[in-house]
């Protein structure tokens, strides 16, 4: 009998994947001309096994190709005349956090803050959580819980809101009556908690940062099957 329980918990935990040997390094893109400073800071993900390694290079490529898409981007601005009087001098500063990084998923949210000329910089952030199975970029349903499916939807979203106004935390529009749909922008944080993410000028205004939607629903060892 105790050889059999060795074996089957030999055989349970071979079953179970474990993609915690994936390794993130710092990686740098720096443009610095006369219309302009560029600067991206992301992780570049390294993998042991081959699963890890196809994983990784699917996580590399998702965000290679976004910053290479802000880079495009300031430079299309850059080849912009000036009108208006207006200096067509741009700079733009990306950089990052990994917030979760556990044996299933990787969270990391990146800060973009942008300025034109001698105007004040503004500055949004977008989270990206990938599967380390995968690769892939997951949506925050895939990791919602159907006990806390009550949690994500817009009429809950906008109580805690109303609720961060009230107490001071941030300011919203004037009239501002709620979300119309629950926001795609989404990471996790430490805990394993998934927090939403609004940029400025969506509810309210561009001096007023980015609001955080703490859930309060903690996704940690679960992602829905596809």
């Amino acid at each position: 009998m105790r050889k059999t329980l060795i074996t089957l918990g030999l055989v349970l935990s071979l079953a179970v994947p474990c993609f915690a040997q994936m390794k993130a390094t710092p990686m740098e893109i720096k443009k610095d001309t006369e219309q302009g400073v560029f600067v991206a800071r992301y992780p570049h993900l390294a993998g042991e096994t081959e699963q890890e390694k196809n994983a990784a290079l699917r996580i590399n490529t998702t965000i290679k190709a976004v910053m290479n898409k802000l880079y495009s981007d300031v430079l299309d601005n850059w080849h912009k005349p000036a009108e208006g009087g207006k200096t067509a001098y741009v700079s733009k500063d990306i950089d990052y956090v990994i917030t979760y990084d556990d044996e299933n998923i990787l969270s990391i949210n990146f800060t973009d803050t942008f300025a034109q000329g001698d105007s004040k910089s503004l500055f949004i952030k977008d989270g990206m959580t990938f599967s380390k199975g995968s690769g892939k970029l997951l949506p925050w349903k895939r990791l919602a819980r159907q006990e806390d499916k009550s949690k994500f939807t817009k009429d809950y979203l906008n109580g805690i809101l109303l609720n961060g106004a009230k107490r001071g935390d941030y300011v919203l529009y004037v009239g501002f009556v709620g979300l119309d749909k629950v926001p795609k922008n989404y990471y996790v944080d430490s805990t394993g908690t998934l927090h939403f993410q609004l940029n400025p000028g969506s509810v309210g205004p561009f001096t007023g940062g980015v609001v955080d939607i703490d859930t309060g629903c903690v996704t940690t060892d679960y992602i829905k099957e596809e």
